[in-house]
């Protein structure tokens, strides 16, 4: 067996993480056990799954090395067109607590979640609209029920400065995502970051 290589030094404070993860709950091509195991080859210390619209517990699979987050990515995407030409707000919720799996938002539709989970999912009321008063309104009950929130692939979600301007309660937001070159974008939004941060959003 080759040896672990680590991005970062192993006696320090910095982790190697990943905070934006499917598995096979929804579209993911791996379970949960199997990320685990093909993460920490990789020298990963902390890792989320943060699957589709529902939020899971992994806290059984942290150990003294590994460390699973409990998450889930929301998606809100505006009436009509097709999926790939309409404009979506997709925030990753990410637990600060291992046995959180308050739910902000019901799944659209029942096959993005695999059974078991869906039938255990229960949630406020709160509206599914794609614009700025409705997603603050999910960011603010987030962040009050114990989640991080960050604002996931604002490029490939073909958002722009009028939709993320006025968003309020963000913790942090993707600067790169690679999905973005499969469908003819840049894969950098950190023209993003830049405005929120500009606008006194103090993202980390």
């Amino acid at each position: 067996m080759s040896e672990v290589k680590h991005l970062l030094p192993v006696v320090s404070k910095y982790f190697k993480a990943n905070l934006h993860t499917h598995s096979t709950i929804t579209d993911g091509k791996f379970s949960p056990e199997e990320l685990k195991e093909l993460y920490q080859k990789q020298g990963y210390q902390i890792l989320c799954l943060s699957d589709h619209n529902v939020v899971v517990d992994h806290s059984g699979l942290t150990d003294e090395s590994f460390l699973l987050l409990t998450g889930a990515e929301f998606g809100v995407s505006e009436p009509g067109q097709d999926a790939l030409y309409k404009k979506s707000y997709h925030i990753n919720c990410i637990s600060k607590f291992p046995d959180n799996n308050w739910q902000p938002l019901l799944p659209r539709k029942p096959r993005e979640v695999t059974l078991p989970y869906l039938e255990k999912v229960e949630c406020p009321d709160i509206p599914r609209s794609h614009c700025t008063d409705s997603i603050n309104e999910i960011i603010a009950a987030s962040n009050k029920h114990g989640y991080l929130v960050m604002y996931n692939h604002p490029v490939w979600s073909l958002q722009n400065y009028t939709d993320y301007a006025s968003l309020k309660g963000l913790w942090a937001t993707d600067v790169c995502n690679f999905n973005d070159l499969y469908v003819g974008h840049d894969p950098y939004s950190s023209m993003v970051y830049r405005d929120l941060l500009a606008l006194g959003n103090r993202i980390f």
